[in-house]
């Protein structure tokens, strides 16, 4: 309430209404960490994660992937004060996960008689001779390549060029 000092003033309305409006500070995201990952395939779930998320802030994440390929990963921050809204609040980023060389056992134990090709000699399950219609060469041991296929492979690679032995005999 005015109270005028000036007694040859007088006061025509006693109160006055305003709207005072308070608008929401801006929480400054720039300095959120949010980038693009890539991991080797090891059977497990995998997603991307934010880093530098300012205080107040909270963050939920869409998106994960375990098997070979590319993902988009989202992440969508939330203000945990009314009174502030975010400079931005969603964000994305690509997860590739990449095939993993499988683990395998080299054939060993290799035998095969002189006069023989490699398509005569059983590899073990998974292997394959590279170049089947070779010669075995001559008696003694002798070096050839193998390529090994996984049974899975949408997530492992197959491998080429393993080197195996062969001992030829009379």
């Amino acid at each position: 309430i005015f109270t005028p000092k000036d007694p040859n003033h007088t006061l025509t309305k006693e109160s006055l209404t305003a709207t005072l409006t308070i608008e929401q500070d801006t929480i400054d995201m720039s300095g959120v960490v949010f980038n693009d990952s890539t991991v080797t395939y090891d059977g497990n779930s995998h997603t991307i994660t934010a880093t530098n998320i300012p205080d107040n802030v909270s963050v939920t994440y869409n998106g994960s992937g375990t098997n070979y390929g590319t993902y988009t990963i989202t992440a969508t921050f939330t203000s945990d004060d009314s009174n502030y809204k975010l400079s931005k609040s969603e964000f994305t980023a690509t997860l590739t996960i990449e095939k993993a060389d499988p683990t395998y056992t080299t054939p060993t134990g290799l035998t095969a008689s002189y006069g023989s090709t490699l398509s005569d000699i059983e590899l073990p399950d998974g292997f394959t001779w590279n170049a089947p219609t070779t010669n075995v060469g001559n008696v003694g041991n002798n070096e050839f390549t193998v390529t090994y296929t996984p049974t899975d492979t949408n997530n492992y690679n197959i491998l080429d060029n393993i080197k195996v032995t062969v001992n030829v005999t009379k």
